[in-house]
């Protein structure tokens, strides 16, 4: 069947519309979906927390791939949650915290000891270089030394200022043997 000129703008036209009908309705959809999620959101959050009930692996998939298409805004939202977090046990127990930031940062130094608690209240309460007797000026000049090339026994060798630390005084002495708590 031939048709004229006339005749295929007709049907083009006719086509147009259609899509234009289905596009709308399209959109009309997405303006209801809206408008309901606006005026339930219970109901709405209460369906999505069933749905990833009901499929844990897909949530976890999910959970994965928006992780790794939003890298840095999740590394953004990680800092301040983790910064928040700090900050909270900071006022909730502050002893408790700082002496868990100490010990960790501790461990991923290499120090190791059977008795962390007895060395942590040693460091505490130790004003003064166990090399040179001089007064420690503040926390940060107070430094908890370590051998480390002992890697499977206790290798802390004292609790040094930051001079005879950086120096490695006791590496001098050839003290092979390690603090005694």
């Amino acid at each position: 069947m031939v048709q004229t000129l006339e005749e295929k703008k007709e049907a083009n036209r006719i086509a147009c519309k259609k899509y234009r009908d289905k596009q709308s309705s399209k959109d009309m959809t997405k303006i209801r979906n809206a408008k309901y999620r606006l005026e339930n959101p219970d109901k709405v959050k209460e369906a999505h927390n069933n749905w990833v009930a009901n499929n844990p692996s897909y949530n976890t998939i999910y959970v994965k791939e928006y992780r790794q298409r939003n890298l840095e805004d999740v590394k953004a939202k990680d800092r301040i949650n983790s910064k928040k977090y700090r900050e909270r046990q900071l006022k909730e127990n502050p002893e408790e915290y700082l002496k868990k930031r100490c010990l960790y940062r501790w461990n991923k130094a290499g120090i190791i000891c059977d008795d962390m608690d007895g060395v942590y209240n040693h460091y505490l309460n130790c004003n003064s270089c166990e090399y040179c007797d001089e007064p420690f000026i503040n926390s940060k000049d107070k430094c908890l030394d370590h051998d480390h090339s002992i890697i499977d026994r206790n290798n802390i060798r004292g609790v040094l200022c930051r001079k005879c630390n950086f120096s490695d005084v006791l590496n001098y002495l050839n003290t092979d043997k390690a603090m005694e708590i």
